[in-house]
């Protein structure tokens, strides 16, 4: 997406606002936690156009799921704008959004390891 979306030398040419359409919540009001797994829903179509924004979003998990954080990064885009554009997916039946560890009700390990190894290395 950040090569339609983003010139190295000028910045971003689209303003994430103008991409969510100025809402800064899903429609569903759904807060993702950074740590849920986004994946596609095999088979899913979409309904009608997608715009490019979106239709990238779907493109980069169709193959693999992806934690929300890594996705944001790799999209060059806001978690704020991310979420929004993620509840419009959800809400059209195209991507699933897993729980997070916080909202699993357990830590996730891989993360607490690495803390562990950070502050070690403190």
């Amino acid at each position: 997406m950040s090569g339609h979306w983003y010139d190295d030398e000028a910045g971003p040419m689209v303003r994430p606002f103008t991409l969510t359409g100025g809402r800064t919540r899903s429609a569903e009001g759904e807060r993702y936690d950074l740590l849920a797994a986004v994946s596609a829903v095999p088979d899913a179509e979409p309904a009608g156009h997608l715009d490019h924004a979106r239709s990238a979003l779907l493109d980069r998990i169709r193959d693999r799921p992806c934690p929300l954080a890594e996705l944001a990064a790799d999209a060059d885009l806001p978690i704020g704008a991310l979420r929004v554009l993620l509840g419009d997916l959800v809400q059209a039946g195209l991507v699933r959004v897993g729980q997070g560890a916080a909202e699993a009700g357990r830590p996730d390990v891989r993360l607490l390891r690495e803390v562990i190894q950070g502050l070690r290395r403190l």
